[in-house]
């Protein structure tokens, strides 16, 4: 069962980061700041980005949504909430 939910949980971490990776500048303008803990992921070290295919991809670019990411957010919270995110081992 832990893995289900901790399986789910790192999905939906993914799916936010995802989302958020081509609009850093424009958090930043608006003074949101990604967590230090994110920031030391291997890519952002090297200051390179996730979603490659974003920027590289004929698409159109989706912009920020504040529904969409109130969405991704209560996914993760909701993942956060569970028992097994507060036991500590």
């Amino acid at each position: 069962m832990h893995e289900t939910i901790g399986n789910k949980f790192i999905n939906r971490l993914t799916d936010l980061l995802w989302y958020l990776d081509p609009h850093h500048a424009k958090l930043k303008d608006h003074g949101c700041n990604l967590p230090n803990i994110f920031l030391n992921l291997p890519e952002y070290k090297i200051n390179s980005i996730y979603n490659k295919f974003y920027f590289t991809g004929k698409h159109k670019k989706e912009q920020l949504s504040v529904e969409k990411l109130h969405g991704y957010v209560k996914e993760v919270e909701s993942c956060a909430s569970q028992p097994w995110a507060s036991v500590e081992r």
